[in-house]
């Protein structure tokens, strides 16, 4: 019998590594498996399926947030680095899919509760001025490097040692790039304590509501059906789960599961449920794991809603748009990822740029205005470069300006959002805001990819079937199967001006729905309040010198503290 050790390969999995902002808002690099010439509808793994949603979009609001409310800074982070070193050991050592399961939800955990406890640590040490700038700095700096060095460094592990290394050497990185982190963190902690300042977590062992001398089965009840709310969260994990399971196990390649009665189910009773866990959150709960007064703050719903929403726009146009570009553009798979990736890197290199302007005009409306238009403008440019009056796709040049447009104007648009959202809450609920906000963005680009695949695989089959000659048409479905058969006819023949023309129809068709999408931005412009960050920071520093004050202590000036006029 075979070994099954090599059965997962890295080909089949994406780095765990990439940069975050890609990681939640896009759907794993799935060019990749276009560009291997793969079928188009070939169903996901249904384990990789399933990692996703049980773990990442569920767990990131569930107990991401929450959970840091009771665990210190650094036990997070080093439990997060241990957490995410764990799941490189487990994949190195896979030799079978439980195993590869288990070091997803490890990794999951891991990337998620690190994500969430750097941005409340940001959060905790800067003003909300030089927030925007200082929260898109770190993925900035990881991100734009390893965007082109992290291929080459795959290629020279799989050429000069083994996949397993590629990811059993995490197991070590990891953690020791954490400790200078974790050390800070320490100091800042040790800082605070001494100026009187420093946030006392909250305590599961004494509870203010737990009276003297109770049992233990009192004890444990208060902490479970109070302090955590694990119903709210039970209510919240299963919701989010049945209503996202689905979605992923049909994707973009899947669609035909639509008609069994088993995934409308599951869709129904998960929405269903999270009705249920708003009823509960906000009526019964006595301390929801989400605050209903942040459910009822504009611009935190606004926030939540637009990260969705530009997600699952942009995920709805990218579903296919590397094999588009493989068989209507000619390009070669490489040459696909690499049109891509300007996106990816403008998207960073805006979320910098519109950090620094934060810190001068002080507002954080202009710039959400400014990036929705430009999202909008730049999801309604392939409606033309992808058929060029019927006839052709637009040049790369085109190509990748409109991808750079996409990406300034998602940073433009996010950095803003995520500061006015946390403007809006106090400083104790940062955790649980920013895993609100990330886990609409991760929802968003499930649903996205769902729509581009039943776009997809409504429209190009129909179309090829419509547009080939007659001789070809027995064809069909072996050309909308694989686009190495689509690739293997020969350029300028009408059989492949006919599978260029089906390509960029169905291809044009996704942009229109994308743009469709972008559309309830423009109107959410209007709801939005604009938050001026100088005079919110100014209204939390005096309520921090009037704390420090009756404790007849005096603050201490910061280099962070925006400049007073």
């Amino acid at each position: 019998m075979p070994q099954q050790n090599d059965t997962i390969t890295p080909a089949q999995r994406q780095s765990s590594h990439d940069n975050h902002e890609d990681s939640v808002q896009d759907v794993k690099d799935k060019e990749v498996v276009d560009s291997e010439g793969q079928l188009h509808n070939a169903a996901p793994a249904p384990t990789e399926a399933i990692r996703k949603i049980w773990t990442k979009y569920p767990l990131v609001i569930a107990f991401g947030g929450r959970v840091n409310l009771y665990v210190g800074r650094p036990q997070g982070f080093a439990a997060s680095a241990i957490s995410m070193a764990l799941a490189n050991v487990l994949y190195a050592a896979c030799r079978n899919v439980e195993t590869y399961l288990a070091g997803g939800i490890f990794e999951s955990f891991g990337d998620t509760w690190w994500t969430i406890t750097e941005q409340i640590f940001i959060a905790e040490v800067t003003s909300l001025i030089n927030r925007g700038f200082l929260f898109t700095l770190p993925q900035s700096l990881a991100a734009i490097p390893t965007l082109y060095a992290g291929t080459y460094l795959g290629e020279h592990m799989l050429l000069n040692s083994s996949w397993r290394w590629g990811f059993g050497m995490w197991a070590a990185i990891i953690p020791f790039c954490a400790l200078p982190t974790i050390a800070i963190i320490v100091f800042m902690d040790f800082r605070a304590r001494k100026k009187g300042i420093y946030y006392h977590r909250v305590s599961l062992r004494a509870a203010s509501e737990i009276p003297e001398g109770a049992s233990w089965a009192t004890k444990i009840r208060q902490v479970l059906f109070v302090q955590l709310d694990i119903v709210g969260a039970f209510l919240l994990l299963t919701g989010l789960s049945m209503t996202l399971l689905p979605l992923s196990i049909t994707g973009r390649r899947n669609t035909d599961r639509w008609t069994e009665p088993s995934s409308i189910v599951l869709l129904v009773v998960g929405v269903l449920t999270f009705v249920g866990f708003l009823v509960w959150d906000g009526r019964y709960a006595k301390k929801p794991i989400v605050p209903f007064r942040m459910i009822k703050n504009r611009n935190v719903i606004l926030a939540c809603a637009s990260v969705c929403m530009i997600a699952m726009s942009d995920s709805t146009y990218r579903t296919f748009a590397p094999s588009f570009l493989q068989v209507a553009g000619g390009y070669s798979p490489g040459h696909a990822v690499r049109i891509d990736n300007a996106r990816r890197v403008a998207l960073n290199l805006g979320g910098l740029v519109i950090g620094v302007a934060i810190r001068f005009v002080k507002n954080t409306k202009p710039f959400i205005i400014l990036g929705f238009l430009m999202v909008t403008l730049a999801n309604g440019l392939p409606i033309y470069f992808t058929n060029i009056d019927g006839s052709g796709i637009a040049n790369e040049v085109a190509l990748t300006t409109g991808q750079v447009l996409l990406g300034l104007g998602r940073g433009f648009a996010q950095v803003p959002l995520q500061v006015s959202l946390q403007a809006a809450v106090p400083d104790h609920e940062i955790g649980i805001a920013t895993a609100m906000f990330l886990s609409s963005s991760g929802f968003g680009a499930t649903v996205g990819n769902s729509i581009g695949g039943a776009l997809w695989n409504t429209f190009l089959p129909r179309r090829l079937l419509s547009n080939l000659p007659e001789s070809d048409k027995a064809n069909f479905t072996a050309i909308f199967r694989s686009i190495v058969v689509a690739q293997s006819y020969k350029i300028g023949t009408p059989t492949r001006d006919a599978i260029n023309l089906s390509y960029r129809s169905t291809q044009q068709t996704l942009a229109i729905g994308s743009l469709s999408l972008s559309i309830p931005l423009l109107l959410m412009l209007f709801f939005f309040r604009n938050v001026k960050l100088e005079k919110e920071d100014k209204e939390r520093n005096q309520i921090a010198e009037e704390q420090l004050a009756a404790a007849g202590q005096k603050i201490t000036p910061e280099a962070d503290t925006p400049e007073k006029n």
